[in-house]
């Protein structure tokens, strides 16, 4: 009996959770969010050696993401890269975005910050989608 899970394309997985987490390196990168991000959680960026370990994590996590991505992309017999987009675009925005919003009801954080952080789930989502809605 096929599963979606049988149906998933591990090469499209993995270049997708790598994808990810390059938009990561770049969208935490002294061009664009790192000194608002480091203000807004109020960590000394002296303290970022800690954060060597945290990148293996953030990856392996990508890669879950990327195989729960792939499993709706499979069920939803999204097969183009467009069709990849908009799902990656709402799964993250209805998935993604409405548990972090939850979070940082709770939580207080600073708004800029909420919005740096859900800027760069929405966009890895959305470049997650297009990958594993177009490698068919």
């Amino acid at each position: 009996m096929e599963t979606a899970f049988s149906q998933m394309n591990y090469w499209a997985i993995i270049t997708a959770a790598a994808m990810y987490f390059i938009l990561g390196a770049v969208w935490y990168s002294p061009g664009l969010f790192e000194a608002a991000w480091f203000r807004n959680v109020r960590i000394p960026k002296e303290s970022e050696k800690k954060y060597t370990r945290m990148t293996a994590g953030t990856f392996v996590l990508l890669l879950f993401a990327a195989i729960f991505l792939d499993y709706i992309v499979e069920l939803s017999a999204t097969n183009t890269p467009g069709k990849g987009v908009f799902l990656g675009l709402i799964t993250g925005a209805g998935l993604v975005g409405t548990a972090m919003s939850t979070t940082y009801l709770y939580e207080g954080k600073p708004r800029q910050l909420f919005f740096i952080d859900i800027g760069y789930h929405l966009a890895g989502f959305t470049l997650m989608g297009l990958i594993l809605g177009g490698w068919h």
